[in-house]
């Protein structure tokens, strides 16, 4: 039983780390973008595809070694991503591996209780299946009903909730609580998924879902729990649910309300802090997603920037992630870290889940109208180091600067200017080549080193 629950607060996590493609596409922005950004983004993440499905791991409790898992949700989140950004190649070998993983995803079967039932997976996988999978049927997809299971799960007020074969009770041994793991996050993708299929559910789903804003316009995390205050489910209601407002005033009110909060969240800088606190690419990519679907340009070029400064170029100042080229990192000390120590297995997880959120933001990263170029004085002496001058770098576009393999690190500015940097010069002496090298690009310049 204890593996059942352990899974169930896994899933419960997983399904608030995605956004929904294939819905409402980003509104484009009127300045130009950058394409690189998400085409070196898609091309990581589906290179962690293995077979259709992402794998990560946790700690072993006691060890702390690597125990490997399937990461079902985040399979779910990558295919949704990918779709945003139009790379739908491999879409039909993420649903063949989804519909043969059913039971092991959105029930307790591979933990021993296969009439365990999860309501938020079950309501993320209905979505997919209606959404992304061709033409695979939702009510037979894996040999479930997955239409009847997310009614069956939903209670006469709307809210979503789990089933278990042999009640499982949480809380103090004083007053045990049957326990359920269904949260916001579940129950949107449950609402997204009930609206797909025109069930009759729907409207109960959504109205409870609705029911759940807190007063200043976010949506919180668990039921009826508005603190500490975040934008993950904010963002998420926004991206998923914006097709369907048009026709349902009270959902249209509660997405205007709620992106008018995510703008008043994101910092000066552009990223979005979550419900700790912390500013990070998870939080930043959900927002800069809504913000886009929401045609609030401004805010949608400012996340992606800010995601931008953590994507890897995959070059040699990156170290332990050379080749890693387009992964995001969930923020500065990730990105220090994985250049120490690459992206091991328990922390593969991290990884993907940002780099399914901040892949569609970063459709609104900004493009550079400048030739990539470097220039450094002509004459230098061997060992001093040196003022080089970079210019085409778009905003917030990370690159590798110096000479052969020791390079640093250079980011561009927020509005795309020059920067400058400091390499030195070593052995030998003549004439040698100054280089400049961003994921997709390179320049170079001439040195005399005496």
């Amino acid at each position: 039983m204890f593996s059942s629950t352990l899974r169930r607060i896994g899933a419960a996590a997983l399904g608030g780390s995605l956004l929904a493609a294939g819905l409402a596409a980003p509104a484009q922005a009127h300045d130009e973008t950058d394409k690189t950004a998400q085409a070196v983004g898609a091309g990581w993440l589906n290179g962690r595809l293995d077979d259709g499905l992402l794998h990560a791991a946790y700690a072993d409790f006691t060890t702390g070694d690597p125990v490997p898992y399937v990461d079902y949700g985040g399979t779910v989140e990558a295919a949704y991503a990918l779709d945003a950004v139009g790379r739908t190649r491999l879409l039909s070998r993420i649903a063949d591996a989804l519909e043969g993983s059913a039971n092991s995803y959105i029930t307790g079967a591979d933990f021993g209780g296969p009439g365990d039932y999860y309501a938020g997976p079950t309501g993320k996988l209905l979505a997919f299946a209606s959404d992304l999978a061709g033409d695979a049927d939702p009510t037979t997809f894996g040999g479930i009903d997955l239409v009847d299971r997310m009614e069956s799960m939903v209670t006469e007020s709307g809210r979503i909730s789990d089933v278990d074969a042999v009640p499982q009770y949480c809380g103090p041994l004083e007053a045990p609580v049957a326990c359920d793991y269904a949260n916001v996050f579940g129950q949107i993708w449950a609402a997204r998924g009930l609206l797909a299929v025109d069930s009759p559910k729907a409207a109960a789903a959504v109205d409870f879902l609705v029911s759940q804003q807190c007063s200043d316009g976010h949506f919180p995390t668990y039921f009826d729990a508005c603190n500490p205050a975040g934008p993950d489910a904010t963002a998420f209601v926004v991206i998923l649910l914006h097709d369907f407002a048009a026709g349902d005033p009270a959902l249209n009110t509660a997405i205007n309300k709620a992106t008018g909060w995510l703008a008043d969240w994101q910092t000066d800088g552009g990223g979005l802090a979550d419900d700790n606190g912390i500013v990070n690419a998870n939080s930043t990519g959900l927002g800069g997603w809504a913000f886009g679907i929401e045609g609030r340009e401004r805010a949608a070029r400012k996340a992606a920037v800010w995601l931008r400064k953590l994507q890897v170029p995959g070059r040699s100042c990156d170290h332990g992630l050379a080749h890693e080229r387009g992964a995001v990192a969930y923020d500065k000390a990730a990105f220090k870290a994985g250049r120490a120590d690459g992206i091991g297995a328990l922390v593969a997880g991290q990884w993907q889940t940002v780099e399914a959120q901040a892949l569609p933001a970063l459709s609104h990263a900004p493009a550079t109208h400048v030739a990539l170029a470097v220039d450094a004085p002509e004459h230098v002496s061997v060992g001093s180091k040196v003022r080089v001058k970079v210019d085409g770098l778009a905003p917030g576009e990370r690159a590798c600067v110096g000479i052969g393999r020791k390079t640093v690190a250079a980011v561009g500015g927020a509005e795309g200017d020059p920067v400058y940097v400091r390499i030195t010069v070593r052995k030998p002496k003549g004439e040698r080549e100054v280089k400049v090298l961003t994921a997709n690009d390179t320049a170079s310049d001439t040195i005399v080193a005496g």
